[in-house]
């Protein structure tokens, strides 16, 4: 079918359109993402009649074609007082006398269509308003050196990381469980085939049915990491928030034992095998370093135990440094590490002094 010159109110007629935005799927989710990749210009009309459709939940009778037609047209000429039936019964005291099931089922549209032209204006104004009052949200939010584990209204089991936050309604809507994340967590997704789950981190959309997954993108890395366990997930842009002019690539299937790393500066993607210990140690109490340098050391130490790392003299030694780490305190990590990096350390508070052998 031919969208190219659809108006919102076209849109919201939409069948297939209706279907995607109340009950999404990852094949629906594919079309319309690449369809509006291909039609930039359409984003402003799909996003605003997603978001009518979203808000409005109505189900009533489908009046006759061309009924339906003149009441539009009534509508968005500004003479909503004049009606079908005023036409086909002549006064009002006889429209009210006559009026019979279809023409009921047309007050019915009539008043559904009025409601969501007001809705739509009032959304252009002020979309957040409406969003806000329609649903609430919760965050949960680990500083640095704790973790836990969440149970979110779906029955879907996360595990959130240090200096990691994860954001969701307090009851999920009937077309999809929409989670916000920020830092690290691990998903063990509950299976439900017409409600996908989605977890929105930065430009990405990771969208899942029943699956287990990784994902990673903490402020000092330069990319998003999604690592999939068990099941499969649906990668694709999040196009609320990369803008028309941005580059897009094309949505992707993971598997299990595949991961992306999707660039931050450049939006480029790419899809691998990658380790199991490598990527999901952390969620069973396991530090992992395999040729880790020191910046990443740092960073994961820092992160876990809720420390600040300082260097009291430089050096020009490149790190590769290896290594596993499961329920050992912070000295006896340092204290192996130093061994193989040739360094020792000074604990004052909860500063960590590096200090270089000569």
């Amino acid at each position: 079918m031919n969208y190219e010159n659809y108006s919102i109110e076209d849109f919201l007629q939409n069948e297939e359109f209706k279907r995607w935005v109340k009950n999404p799927d990852p094949e629906s989710d594919i079309f319309w993402n690449n369809w509006l990749r291909s039609h930039p210009d359409q984003k402003e009309a799909i996003l605003k009649a997603r978001e009518i459709l979203l808000t409005l939940d109505f189900q009533v009778a489908e009046p006759d074609k061309d009924d339906y037609e003149e009441v539009l047209l009534n509508i968005l000429k500004g003479d909503a007082t004049r009606s079908v039936s005023e036409r086909k019964i002549g006064t009002q005291a006889n429209y009210f006398t006559k009026m019979n099931e279809k023409m009921i089922r047309l007050a019915g549209v009539f008043l559904i269509l009025m409601v969501t032209l007001a809705v739509y204006f009032y959304l252009r104004e002020d979309p957040a308003v409406v969003e806000e009052a329609a649903v609430r949200f919760v965050t949960k939010e680990n500083p640095r050196g704790q973790k836990s584990q969440i149970s979110l209204p779906d029955g879907t089991v996360l595990w959130l990381n240090s200096e990691s936050s994860i954001t969701y309604p307090e009851k999920f809507k009937h077309g999809q469980r929409l989670v916000t994340l920020k830092g690290e967590a691990f998903f063990e997704v509950a299976k439900e085939q017409k409600r996908p789950f989605v977890v929105q981190i930065n430009d990405l959309d990771v969208v899942a049915l029943g699956t287990s997954f990784n994902i990673r993108a903490f402020p000092e890395n330069q990319n998003v990491a999604v690592s999939l366990v068990t099941g499969r997930v649906l990668i694709k842009e999040n196009i609320s928030s990369t803008g028309i002019n941005a580059p897009h690539f094309e949505d992707l299937i993971l598997i299990p034992g595949e991961k992306i790393l999707y660039d931050l500066q450049d939006f480029s993607i790419e899809k691998s095998y990658y380790d199991l210990k490598t990527d999901i140690a952390w969620k069973n109490g396991t530090i992992y370093f395999d040729n880790a340098s020191y910046q990443e050391v740092k960073a994961k130490l820092e992160r876990w135990f809720n420390v600040e790392f300082k260097l009291k003299n430089k050096s020009d030694k490149k790190w590769n440094y290896s290594g596993e780490f499961t329920g050992e305190s912070l000295d006896r990590i340092l204290a192996r590490i130093g061994f193989v990096e040739g360094f020792e350390f000074e604990k004052k508070d909860n500063e960590i002094i590096i200090i270089y052998s000569d």
